[in-house]
C-alpha cells in the first residue's frame, strides 16, 4: 500500500515549521522516515539539510548514516 501523499505533505510542512527545535536525532529520524517510504519533499529536505549543517558536530555516526 502506498503512503498517503497528502498526509506526508502536511507532515513535511509541520516539520519545516519546527525544524529549528529539532536535535540531531530528530533531524536524522525525519530524513530517514521520509526516505524510507519514498516520500521525498524538496522543501523539507532543504530545511533538514540547513539544520543538520548547523548541528553536524552533534551527530552520532548513526545520525549521519540515517540522514544520508
Amino acid at each position: 500500500k502506498q503512503p498517503d501523499g497528502k498526509l506526508f505533505t502536511a507532515l513535511a510542512r509541520a516539520a519545516e515549521r519546527h525544524v529549528s527545535d529539532f536535535n540531531a536525532q530528530d533531524l536524522a529520524n525525519t530524513a530517514w522516515a521520509f526516505a524510507t517510504v519514498n516520500q521525498p519533499d524538496e522543501k523539507l529536505f532543504a530545511a533538514l539539510a540547513r539544520a543538520a549543517g548547523r548541528q553536524v558536530s552533534e551527530f552520532s555516526a548513526q545520525n549521519l548514516a540515517n540522514t544520508a
